[in-house]
């Protein structure tokens, strides 16, 4: 069984800020109403959705109209940090998963591993892509 190591966590880290950037930027993009409805912390809080003590606490940034601001950084920095503290709990707390994100670094590692490094490299990994998928059709 693979065991996760500090390269993991380190490789995982990295992915969870991709995903916490991806979803601050998801957050800002499609929401379809405000977030901030009055001047009232806790009228907003009942009255909202996307509203919660945790923006409260964290000073998550809106703006004149409520919605949640795509050009904070404050807001990009909580985001990234809850994905990658949670993400980290879960490969902490989880054995299986810590297991299955290591395997799935290993796998990406192999997968760019064989990406080419130059463009004479990529007509050869064509070809080879074209022989593995295009000859066994034509001899069947």
């Amino acid at each position: 069984m693979l065991q996760a190591g500090v390269y993991h966590f380190a490789i995982a880290g990295l992915g969870f800020c991709l995903i916490g950037a991806a979803a601050h930027a998801t957050r800002a993009i499609f929401n379809v109403l405000p977030d901030r409805l009055s001047d009232n912390d806790r009228m907003d809080m009942i009255l909202s959705d996307g509203y919660s003590l945790g923006d409260k606490i964290f000073g998550t940034e809106y703006d004149d109209a409520g919605y949640y601001r795509l050009d904070s950084l404050r807001n990009l920095k909580n985001s990234i940090a809850a994905t990658l503290i949670g993400g980290w709990a879960a490969m902490l707390l989880a054995p299986g998963l810590s297991a299955s994100i290591a395997r799935g670094v290993e796998w990406a590692e192999l997968a760019l591993g064989s990406l080419p490094a130059s463009a004479g490299d990529a007509d050869a990994l064509v070809r080879r892509a074209q022989n593995r998928i295009w000859k066994p059709c034509l001899t069947q």
